[in-house]
């Protein structure tokens, strides 16, 4: 499911639960609603932002941030960075409450405060009114993504308005042109910890990928989840240090795991952590040191919780690593 079908079906899920959280129980007695002849939809324009108290009880929140159009009377969700979800239908009724059409979940209705607070019925406050949302920024991604860095291979160009083209293998004309929207993506290590990472949703994705997750400083895009042979890296880090290195970053954390003498593993659990070991009765990794690695101009270089470090060049041809202390590694 894309992603702005996905946002239309959260904002109705998410706006329900507070509407079903202020009923019953021991709640103050619901506001009084704006007397007929006072407030319009008029006044309601503009973008409104969840309070930090209706932020803090709740257990789930996906929508944060809508806009209301009185001259369209819509209503409209927005992501945390500027792309717009489903636009629906708003209006206020002749009681003075604002009705948002909730789409399969029909119209729902919610308590004004002035021109600039909307609450449920308990009087807790939801939403309040807020500067205009800038949209969103896509030049961090503008610019041509190559698969491996190969520029013979295949390749996205991002456009800062939001669109995209993906070609294939030197062909000239775009084999696929789509839009795309930035959310976050969990991404999963080889520790079981987890990152939020920017990805990129794309709509029309079929010939390539359909999410790429932005990685390793934001010179590498990984398809999905990141477990994964096929990757692009963005043409202004090609030949560059920052992007050699980015692109070994990519191998080493990637990789399940580096299989090297003595039955000896190593893994990158993440861009800090690193272990060693070996594999144990049971398969399960024995863990013979661990600590904390870095690279730079190729070098990969551990600090084990020991005091004592290790260092190694990448070789790219042989995707592999010889470590200082002896034992040599490659891609398991």
């Amino acid at each position: 499911m894309k992603l702005r079908k996905i946002v239309s079906l959260l904002a109705a899920c998410s706006l329900l639960l507070f509407i079903l959280g202020g009923c019953g129980g021991d709640s103050d007695p619901p506001p009084e609603p704006t007397p007929e002849g006072g407030i319009t939809l008029e006044d309601l324009s503009g973008f409104w932002y969840v309070t930090e108290e209706y932020k803090a009880e709740a257990n789930f929140l996906m929508v944060e941030i809508f806009e209301i159009d009185p001259y369209a009377g819509t209503w409209t969700p927005y992501s945390e960075f500027g792309d717009a979800g489903t636009t629906l239908t708003a209006y206020v009724t002749d009681e003075g409450l604002l009705c948002l059409d909730m789409d399969v979940l029909g119209e729902q209705l919610f308590y004004i405060e002035g021109t600039d607070t909307l609450t449920d019925e308990s009087g807790m406050a939801l939403f309040a009114k807020g500067e205009p949302m800038a949209g969103p920024d896509y030049t961090q991604f503008t610019g041509s993504w190559f698969e491996t860095g190969d520029y013979e291979g295949r390749h996205y160009t991002f456009f800062d308005d939001g669109t995209y083209a993906f070609y294939y293998y030197g062909i000239e004309d775009p084999l696929e042109e789509g839009t795309y929207t930035m959310i976050n993506q969990t991404t999963y290590h080889n520790d079981g910890s987890s990152t939020e990472s920017l990805a990129l949703d794309l709509e029309g994705g079929t010939m390539g990928a359909n999410t790429l997750t932005i990685a390793t400083d934001g010179n590498v895009l990984l398809p999905g989840h990141g477990f994964t042979d096929e990757f692009y890296v963005r043409e202004s880090a090609l030949g560059t240090p920052e992007g050699d290195d980015d692109i070994i970053r990519y191998h080493l954390v990637t990789s399940a795991a580096w299989s090297g003498d003595n039955d000896q593993y190593i893994y990158f659990d993440n861009d800090t952590k690193v272990r060693i070991g070996v594999a144990g009765s049971n398969g399960a990794l024995e863990t013979l040191q661990s600590g904390t690695w870095e690279l730079s101009g190729g070098v990969i270089t551990l600090y084990w919780d020991d005091g004592t470090t290790d260092a190694g060049m990448y070789d790219g041809e042989e995707d592999g690593f010889q470590l200082e202390s002896g034992p040599y590694f490659d891609k398991w």
